[in-house]
């Protein structure tokens, strides 16, 4: 789950660069939805990861993760609008509907106007002909949408990702207009806009959002949609490919201390054949925070308990009990404390 809550971070870093660039005042909590679930090795990986990830995120198409927040971490989910969905067609329900109909833009109007007429949906748009869909059906279904009590989300599903985004966006600027925010930055009418959910690595979604900035577009007008391959890739600013794991982020949960018949024992190792990687911890440890660094060091090597007052590190377990839960909103604020 630190590895998950991590990726979470990282993508929240990029939204909250470009909305306050783009859009001062929106909320980046609402960029990016999980939509990992199917892709993830079993329900349970899929419930702890979209819980990770709704640290940074109030979006999540994973619904056991909810019940799971509230019953762990006394999240109180439905107050707190954490772990929002949406109503969202797949390539499934276009094909069936467009072999009784014949067309595309029958059922597009009917979800409008009969189906969602006060809801606000994604429509998965590429089944077929994704650019007739943007450059032919949706203006013909213009004063459908811009009627309709909700919004509409144009969703593509496949291509070149930077190019159709930047491009769908483009057009629908032209088709349906808009507002220039404080910022300076087109914002599409709120009727209207653009969910992105394939293959949205973080740095296709930096490069979207940057080039979207520099065409004048505010980062508000694309949603993505974060799955399961990206929960365990990255890609750098090279395009080099990295596997997410614990080791990625350096991170490990190890026994560093023991008492062996009232004997204090230091529980480490230190490998001769490595080049000093994976030596780890011994004995007893004081997590420090330097300021000016912004870097927490570890002083290790203590035959007993640091006090508290010496050390970062909180007692989490003790005798085979929490002496201290924490809240979900208390971990949050950790990473965010202007939400707090």
């Amino acid at each position: 789950m630190c590895a998950y809550a991590t990726v979470g971070w990282e993508y929240h870093k990029v939204a909250e660069k470009y909305y306050n660039m783009t859009a001062p005042g929106a909320d980046p909590f609402m960029a990016m939805a999980d939509f990992g679930f199917r892709g993830m090795s079993c329900l349970e990986d899929a419930t702890r990861c979209s819980a990770s990830w709704l640290l940074s995120f109030n979006k999540t198409s994973t619904i056991p993760a909810l019940p799971y927040l509230d019953d762990y971490y006394d999240a109180e989910c439905a107050e707190h609008k954490i772990g929002i969905g949406a109503v969202s067609t797949e390539h499934s329900v276009m094909a069936a509907n467009y072999a009784i109909d014949g067309d595309e833009i029958t059922f597009v109007k009917r979800m409008l106007t009969e189906i969602y007429p006060n809801t606000s949906f994604s429509m998965v748009s590429d089944t077929y002909d994704y650019w007739n869909m943007v450059n032919n059906i949706i203006p013909a279904c213009k004063d459908e949408i811009l009627a309709h009590n909700g919004k509409l989300l144009i969703r593509p599903d496949s291509g070149d990702m930077v190019a159709i985004s930047v491009g769908t966006i483009q057009k629908l600027w032209d088709t349906f207009g808009g507002t220039i925010n404080e910022a300076g930055y087109k914002v599409l009418d709120p009727h209207i806009g653009l969910i992105y959910g394939d293959g949205c690595t973080l740095n296709k979604v930096t490069e979207i959002y940057e080039t979207l900035a520099q065409l004048g577009f505010a980062a508000t007008n694309v949603v993505f949609g974060v799955g399961a391959f990206c929960f365990h890739a990255l890609f750098d600013p090279s395009n080099k490919f990295t596997v997410l794991t614990r080791d990625t982020w350096g991170m490990a949960m190890k026994a560093t201390h023991g008492v062996f018949g009232g004997q204090a024992v230091p529980i480490y190792k230190d490998p001769k054949t490595d080049n000093g990687l994976k030596k780890s911890q011994k004995g007893c440890c004081a997590i420090e925070y330097d300021v000016s660094s912004e870097r927490f060091t570890c002083r290790d090597g203590f035959h007993e308990w640091v006090n508290d007052d010496d050390t970062l590190l909180l007692t989490v377990f003790e005798d085979g009990a929490m002496p201290k839960e924490q809240t979900f909103q208390e971990i949050r604020a950790r990473l965010y404390p202007e939400v707090a």
